[in-house]
């Protein structure tokens, strides 16, 4: 199934999941022609207008899983996972190998109240600790919490798709 990633939140700051997630998946037996695209379309987005070299992805912390909306129940243990960025568009591109999906988590993101610090985060019918909301983001791809709350500040009901064994 075709997994499309952002290489920009909506605040206009990268993603950086591309690299996240190559840094998860490794890039070396990607073909020259992939990662020379890759560099094409991510360089005018990254702050110094370089594009990290493939060596560097080791730099980031692997994005090891992500949040999607799943109203059919399509994703399931088994599917082949393809990663896109510029999905639907001429410039749409698979930069990574196809991974295949491990488990999938049902996850439920709410907030009782205005304030980021009362985040309620639960996995498959279970609350997760102000520890394990973090690991959550950063394995998600997110920098930091703040950053997480922010990007899923209206709530948020779905699927966790995971590509490795983690589970929560």
């Amino acid at each position: 199934m075709i997994l499309p990633f952002m290489t920009k939140f909506p605040s206009g700051t990268p993603t950086y999941f591309v690299e996240k997630i190559l840094a998860c998946t490794g890039c070396e037996d990607l073909p020259d022609s992939t990662l020379e695209r890759l560099a094409e379309m991510i360089a005018p987005e990254v702050e110094n207008g370089d594009w990290m070299i493939p060596e560097m992805v080791e730099q980031f912390r692997p994005k090891i899983h992500t949040i999607r909306v799943d109203a059919k129940n399509r994703w399931k243990p088994g599917n082949k996972i393809h990663f896109v960025i510029n999905n639907r568009t001429k410039n749409y591109l698979q930069f990574a190998p196809v991974m295949t999906c491990v488990s999938v988590q049902d996850i439920e993101i709410i907030y009782p109240t205005e304030y980021v610090n009362d985040l309620i985060v639960i996995i498959d019918g279970r609350r997760l600790s102000r520890n394990e909301m973090y690991e959550l983001a950063w394995n998600d791809g997110f920098s930091y919490l703040a950053q997480f709350d922010q990007y899923f500040m209206e709530g948020f009901k779905g699927k966790l798709i995971h590509w490795t064994n983690l589970k929560y």
